[in-house]
């Protein structure tokens, strides 16, 4: 199916353009190929800037706005645009400039008295913070795009799910850059009302993907085509109209045809400038990197950000570490001073068992947290902030961090309560042990929301694969009265391998109170559960294993495609860092 058949046109510095079409007709093809966005597929053809390349590095003097507002709740507005400020300004900035760009960015946008609040918005587990509206939002999100002063802004529907008056506010915004700045700004619309339509100096229409109108009178072009215009009607509801009716009459070929032969001047005039000038000037000094910072200082700004987001979200923190407390204070109250008596010591190997499960448990609370930052994650990565490594170990830090916390405030509550092996080497292997049982069952279900897409997947899987693991973790089954067949699973499953180092941990150099001259030992005691011969220094090094296993295993699943652009021109005069670049592409997309 081809997306994209003949589009041609220019774009003049300081000129707002708006992409416009029915549903499905390519407007946003056309603008991640403008955007040179379109990353999966085999893409053909070429996109140029002043006559070079629109490569990696010329990524970064064009800004691009998608139609959702992805923000980060718990950061206020200022915090926002500084954390896109220290990741797309060159490193040579220093703090005061930074400042300068955000206040300035501020003022542009209208948010100056915002520029301290929240995003605001709802966190995993339905916990909602108060911030912005969803104009102010929109704003935000376009500010994000301004931080690098950028010569063209390509917007993906700026006004779509606001009110009359926010989108009136935004679209003010954008004709104040244009007007201002002298940026140029191409952006796709769907029926807007009548106000917002004036504000376009040029209409661009497309329809099955093919160019039914380009210019700055789409009016009276379909008036000319036999489509008269009845008074008082919103020019774009009218246009919409009148393209559904080319459609439905078969004229959308002869539209398109008759539209790329009025073009063929205007293209041959561009090349022509494009020749002149690009001899005169190659333009600003090119880039060695798509990305302005390194890998280093990309790790310290998500690390701040992740940080603030961290101890502002309830979810990650309060809530965690208080249900620990909660979890470890009912152990205690369940389960305290325990004997060593026949009774007491299977009484302690319920303790040890559920402590492992709760570690490899809570962390099901980390899928949501992980999949709703993973559109974030996506779109900050297609904008070029960063690098997926710096992200990952960021976010793990601080997961990490309150996987620590969370294992020490429940095993020490449990663990002393419940009055275990009281010696200080025992009790600091047995924090150890429950920390990497946290981190292996938090790392596994952060690889299994990889996997997935929705959080329903994700809960089915894990809580799959985790009973399974209970199971054979050698509590309720000995390992040696499995079938042969099942023999095998121990060596996948880490809750056996965290079990079976607190058991030894625990009842090694250990007697059982009977009352006898002669009683049986504790190596007596882990015979009756297979794990006589267990060595809890190598079952720690296992599941650590297994921990820096599932650390790895991380994949984002993309969707496929295939793209093949055609040989037709579409040329966008742009002006980047006080001097006037050309941008011409070559578009018909086939998929």
């Amino acid at each position: 199916m081809q997306l994209l058949k003949n589009i041609n046109g220019t774009v003049s510095p300081g000129e707002l353009v708006a992409v416009f079409g029915p549903s499905g007709s390519g407007k946003t093809t056309l603008l991640d190929i403008l955007a040179n966005r379109k990353e999966s597929g085999d893409i053909t053809g070429t996109v140029l800037i002043n006559g070079e390349p629109f490569d990696e590095e010329y990524k970064r003097l064009c800004s691009y706005v998608v139609q959702e507002d992805i923000l980060l709740p718990t950061i206020t507005v200022r915090e926002t645009l500084r954390f896109y400020a220290d990741l797309k300004l060159p490193s040579s900035w220093t703090n005061r400039e930074k400042e300068e760009r955000i206040q300035s960015v501020l003022e542009q946008i209208g948010l100056t008295h915002r520029a301290d609040m929240k995003i605001g918005g709802m966190l995993p587990g339905g916990i909602h913070v108060r911030g912005l509206s969803g104009g102010e939002k929109r704003r935000v999100t376009i500010g994000c795009g301004l931080v690098t002063s950028p010569s063209i802004m390509l917007l993906d529907e700026p006004t779509s799910g606001l009110d009359t008056t926010s989108a009136m506010a935004v679209m003010k915004t954008l004709v104040e850059l244009t007007q201002d700045k002298n940026v140029t700004v191409i952006c796709t619309i769907h029926q807007p009302r009548s106000e917002i339509y004036r504000l376009f100096t040029k209409v661009l229409v497309l329809s099955e993907g093919r160019l039914v109108y380009y210019g700055s009178d789409p009016v009276n072009h379909f008036v000319d085509l036999g489509y008269p215009f009845p008074e008082q009607t919103n020019p774009a509801d009218y246009i919409l109209d009148a393209v559904t009716q080319i459609k439905e009459n078969g004229r959308a070929n002869e539209v398109g045809d008759r539209l790329a032969d009025s073009y063929s001047a205007q293209v041959a005039e561009v090349n022509a400038r494009l020749g002149a000038d690009v001899g005169a000037s190659r333009g600003p000094k090119k880039y060695s990197s798509a990305y302005n910072n390194g890998l280093f200082t990309q790790f310290l700004v998500l690390w701040k950000r992740t940080g603030r987001d961290f101890l502002r979200n309830p979810s990650n923190s309060i809530i965690r570490f208080v249900v620990a407390a909660f979890v470890g204070l009912l152990f205690g109250a369940c389960f305290a001073n325990l004997s060593y008596t026949a009774k007491g010591m299977q009484s302690r190997a319920a303790v040890l068992f559920y402590l492992v499960i709760n570690m490899v448990l809570q962390p099901f609370c980390s899928i949501s947290l992980f999949i709703s930052k993973r559109t974030l994650f996506n779109a900050e990565r297609a904008a070029r902030l960063y690098h997926t490594l710096p992200y990952y170990l960021a976010m793990m830090f601080f997961e990490c961090l309150a996987c620590i916390i969370t294992a020490f405030i429940l095993g020490t509550i449990a663990y002393w309560f419940a009055d275990l092996n009281n010696g200080v080497d025992n009790y600091f292997f047995a924090m150890a042990i429950l920390v990497l049982a946290h981190f292996a069952g938090d790392f596994f279900m952060l690889f299994i929301s990889c996997l997935t897409i929705q959080v329903d997947s994700s809960f089915a899987i894990g809580a799959g694969v985790t009973t399974v693991y209970q199971l054979f973790a050698g509590f309720f089954v000995t390992i040696d009265s499995l079938p042969k067949s099942f023999g095998w699973l121990r060596y996948i499953n880490f809750i056996y391998y965290s079990f079976q180092a607190m058991m030894a941990n625990e009842f090694e150099n250990t007697k059982m109170d009977c009352g006898l001259p002669q009683c049986p030992t504790g190596k007596d005691f882990l015979e009756q559960f297979g794990m006589e011969d267990a060595r809890k220094g190598i079952d720690l090094v296992i599941v650590s294993a297994f921990a820096i296993a599932f650390f790895g295993l991380r994949k984002y699943t993309t969707g496929g495609g295939t793209f093949q652009i055609a040989q037709f021109p579409i040329s966008v005069p742009a002006y980047i860092q006080g001097q006037s670049y050309y941008v011409t592409a070559y578009s018909g997309c086939t998929l």
